[in-house]
């Protein structure tokens, strides 16, 4: 093992370590602490591994960067659930501003071990590095805090989100390693053409913001006719002239535009949206024998005190059920009970992994029933179109010998491809939900 002098390519891949993801990171308020310190210790780490001889030493210390790529991957898959809609190119660049490093690392960890990166040689492999966290990375993430803040028109934006893919897989069939086709320089130009819209419809930016858009808009133009060249076999500029002309203002423009959306843009991103009801979905319950989910439970809910059991009968029918860390939840009947025909927006928080934020399932259900005597009380609603599943569900409480007893009926078929996909998981989460709903009202 040898320590080597850093050329430009790997200097490019270090300041992608150092300076473009932890820039990202600052863009989401969301991500976790955690990641942020590990982010920060194994930058370092994994940029000296482009000083060591190529080989096993050095794809090893590379491979904590993959670890730390993969986690915020994680947290960004979380963020793109729990994102509110998806006819915004927001979430859509958010999801790939963290695909983008993963990559990165991948080629990182390989290029460290024989210099190469997916049957790709030098100095592609490095150059993947930088690219992937670049322009697949920081500038996407960017861009979507704008997009959040209505700084930026929306339709460069997609081009800019989805350019980089359609390059990136074009780039991956390159019948020759150094010779794009004309569809990749074409797609290459759609990057260009998508990076002077957002340049051109960047609403009141400071002017080195407008600076930096420019020069961005111009080094990714001078991508383009690089592609072009080579896709025709026309001998122009080389690597290197590419990386000090193309790179370095590359590299100027993106981390602008990344330090200005860390300062002035910054937006929580995996964090759940509170519950809302939907007041125009129409309802869709199901028969018993089509449930997936069939259940019929008694919890005891102890001694019936002076008092108790209106107590809990009041927050029944206010709906107050489920603990806050489980179901939050807003009605149309706030400050009085249910009646029929009255909704609630709910939002199912699943708790995946420890130190992320949870996934976020919204819904909307229609109270049918809600009664109230002087030994029971009982709260029903059917789902909705707007609902990650189709059935209802049902509590009643009634006091019998001196004690309370809780009922749960409810019929459940899932319908959202998240709960459809981890059956056992989901159900896991539903009797999980049931049985601190019940401590939760009998508390």
């Amino acid at each position: 093992m040898s320590l080597f002098p850093l050329d430009a390519y790997a200097l490019s891949a270090a300041v992608a370590l150092l300076a473009a993801f932890p820039v990202a990171l600052a863009i989401d308020r969301s991500v976790p602490r955690w990641l942020v310190r590990a982010a920060w210790l194994s930058a370092p780490l994994a940029a000296a591994s482009l000083l060591l001889e190529r080989g096993p030493v050095a794809a090893a210390v590379a491979s904590c960067w993959l670890v730390v790529a993969l986690a915020h991957l994680v947290h960004a898959a979380i963020r793109f659930i729990n994102a509110p809609g998806y006819t915004s190119p927001a979430p859509w660049a958010e999801a790939s501003s963290a695909v983008g490093p993963v990559v990165g690392a991948v080629a990182l960890v390989s290029s460290r071990y024989d210099g190469t990166f997916a049957g790709f040689g030098e100095p592609l492999a490095t150059l993947t590095v930088t690219h992937f966290h670049f322009t697949f990375g920081l500038l996407p993430l960017a861009l979507a805090a704008a997009v959040r803040a209505q700084r930026v028109a929306r339709a460069p934006v997609w081009g800019v989100v989805f350019a980089p893919v359609l390059v990136g897989a074009l780039f991956a069939l390159r019948a020759s390693p150094a010779q794009p086709t004309v569809f990749e320089a074409a797609a290459v130009l759609l990057l260009a053409a998508s990076v002077l819209g957002v340049a051109l419809s960047l609403r009141a930016p400071p002017p080195w913001v407008r600076a930096a858009s420019w020069l961005l808009a111009a080094c990714t133009a001078l991508a383009a006719w690089f592609s072009a060249h080579l896709a025709l076999g026309v001998s122009t500029l080389d690597y290197d002239q590419m990386l000090r002309w193309h790179g370095v203002g590359n590299a100027l423009g993106t981390l602008t535009l990344g330090l200005w959306a860390a300062r002035a843009l910054r937006f929580e991103g995996a964090r759940p949206v509170d519950a809302s009801p939907d007041l125009h979905a129409p309802t869709r319950d199901i028969p018993p024998e089509r449930a997936l989910f069939l259940d019929h439970r008694h919890f005891d809910l102890g001694e019936d005190a002076p008092g108790r059991f209106e107590t809990i009968a009041d927050r029944l029918l206010r709906y107050h059920f489920y603990p806050p860390h489980v179901m939050r939840h807003a009605t149309t009947f706030e400050g009085r009970h249910a009646r029929p025909r009255d909704r609630i927006g709910m939002t199912l928080l699943v708790g995946l992994f420890p130190g992320y934020a949870p996934i976020a399932l919204p819904a909307t259900t229609e109270v049918v029933r809600a009664e109230l005597t002087a030994d029971s009380a009982a709260l029903e609603y059917v789902t909705t179109r707007s609902h990650y599943g189709k059935g209802t569900w049902c509590a009643s409480v009634t006091r019998k010998d001196g004690r309370l007893q809780l009922t749960i009926d409810s019929r459940m078929m899932p319908t959202h491809p998240l709960a459809v996909a981890g059956l056992p998981l989901y159900r896991w989460y539903q009797k999980r939900a049931h049985r601190l709903g019940a401590e939760n009202l009998g508390g």
